[in-house]
């Protein structure tokens, strides 16, 4: 089933919180100030667990928990509001989610793709009215796949969509979609881009990079020199590199020797806006580290540790999605994976978030961390061998039995 529905009109005004807040109707001013926020809070979160490179893309997470508010109601809506950052109630929001998706794609000399699927079974019911929200405001293929009678083979499709999207694989790994899957939202985004202007190859060379603990490695540092948006302030550097028509562009902060710990906790909306507000265009001589980063994750404990806990549990009530308020489902997948590669020329850039609802627990063991084993004889129950691994040893080859 493919469902498509041009225009988008999910103006849905009830639910004012108990305390009268009511921030609707969502401005596109407002839902890029908040989805910066989120950013800020989501990468000083995921440092704290972080000893070294990572990447997430801020904009695809606040998609993909989009089209699940469109779904989500009572606590399970506000919460979410309240730690994305979300308009509440949501008079608006989706609208302007969907016009600000609209002018990054269309950006000139810039390459952005964003795209929107949303995987469902024909064995279950789901709210026209959702579909038609998440069609019309996210532009999501809505398409029928057997969760229940075949859920691997519904993995790799989904899988495969997101990877001919945005070129990220295996998005959704081994078990995390099953015949208890209710549905599956993904969202892709790809970025390509060159510089406004681009680095001289022939200009490359080789120096020592500073690690945090003091350490030092060799990499290939890009150079030139020109007219570039700088600022120095107390503490830090931070300079802008556009890529072509100057309309996207790449900021670079680089915290002074001993200063990137406190700065990075330091971090805010307001630093970000400050540091804007102060660039100016100044002769700029330039040695940037080219560089590849990769990181992969899954959010539902990063997104709890941020308040975010009703969506992940039985009892979330996401019932503008299946019109019963059951307690079902719930979210029990939240996938991101991200990559970046930044050289002479510009930038590639892809992400892809992917979420799943389910029905129902399946039971599932994966020895991924020190485990005890025993041999024992079942109908005695006598145990004949025990003991444990706490990193499994294999030297190759098969023994015959």
């Amino acid at each position: 089933m493919l469902l498509l529905v041009t225009g988008c009109s999910e103006e849905r005004i009830t639910g004012t919180g108990d305390d009268g807040d009511n921030d609707s109707p969502a401005t596109l001013e407002r839902r890029v100030s908040r989805n910066n926020r989120f950013a800020i809070d989501l990468y000083r979160q995921l440092a704290l667990s972080e000893d070294s490179n990572f990447i997430f893309c801020p904009h695809s997470i606040s998609t993909i928990f989009g089209m699940a508010y469109a779904g989500a109601r009572g606590g399970t809506e506000r919460q979410i509001a309240d730690v994305l950052g979300f308009n509440y109630p949501p008079q608006g929001f989706h609208s302007e989610l969907s016009h600000l998706n609209s002018l990054i794609e269309n950006r000139a000399g810039t390459e952005i793709d964003i795209n929107n699927g949303c995987w469902i079974d024909n064995d279950y019911y789901y709210q026209q009215e959702y579909l038609d929200t998440i069609s019309a405001c996210y532009q999501a293929e809505v398409d029928s796949v057997d969760f229940t009678g075949h859920p691997e083979e519904a993995r790799l499709l989904i899988n495969d969509w997101a990877h001919d999207n945005c070129g990220i694989s295996n998005l959704f790994p081994p078990g995390s979609i099953d015949a208890l899957t209710f549905m599956v939202l993904v969202n892709t985004m790809k970025l390509s881009a060159s510089w406004a202007d681009q680095f001289d190859p022939d200009f490359t060379y080789s120096d020592i990079f500073t690690r945090l603990g003091g350490s030092t490695i060799n990499v290939d540092y890009m150079c030139g020199e020109s007219n570039k948006s700088f600022f120095s302030g107390t503490g830090f550097q931070a300079l802008e590199l556009p890529f072509e028509e100057q309309n996207i562009s790449m900021v670079l902060i680089l915290p002074d020797p001993g200063n990137f710990n406190q700065f990075e906790t330091e971090l805010s909306p307001v630093a970000i806006d400050t540091i804007f507000a102060n660039m100016q265009v100044n002769w700029v001589r330039m040695d940037i580290p080219k560089f590849i980063i990769w990181s992969e994750y899954s959010l539902i404990g990063t997104m709890k540790d941020m308040g975010l806990t009703l969506p992940f549990s039985q009892g979330a009530n996401f019932s503008g999605i299946d019109g019963v308020d059951d307690g079902t489902p719930w979210v029990n997948a939240l996938v991101h994976k991200s990559e970046i590669w930044v050289d002479e020329y510009g930038v590639e850039a892809s992400a892809a978030t992917g979420m799943g609802l389910t029905i129902g627990e399946s039971a599932c063991f994966r020895a991924n961390r020190p485990f005890i084993f025993l041999i024992r004889d079942m109908e005695t129950g006598a145990i004949l061998f025990m003991g444990r691994v706490v990193y499994p040893f294999h030297f190759g080859g098969s023994r015959q039995y």
